[in-house]
């Protein structure tokens, strides 16, 4: 997951795949307006960065998640005598 910023208002058809919306003043469903947080896929960052029909950016990368938390693990030694 990719945790973003609207940097400039727009209307969303996928508003419903977007997790932990903080809205920075009141909104509808579907319409983002500036300063309002959220997290989505890379693919809709990419999206919203700038790979659309308009070629124009509408947010800005906050934080990037991990796909996978690397567990580590100790192996216990054993030794022979």
């Amino acid at each position: 997951m990719v945790k973003v910023k609207v940097i400039e208002n727009f209307s969303l058809k996928e508003f419903d795949k977007i997790v932990n919306l903080k809205r920075a003043s009141t909104g509808e469903n579907g319409k983002l307006k500036v300063n309002d947080e959220f997290e989505c896929t890379e693919e809709m960052a990419k999206y919203l960065l700038g790979e659309n029909k308009y070629n124009k950016p509408y947010i800005e990368i906050i934080e990037i998640e991990p796909k996978e938390k690397i567990k580590k693990t100790t192996k216990k030694k054993t030794s022979k005598k």
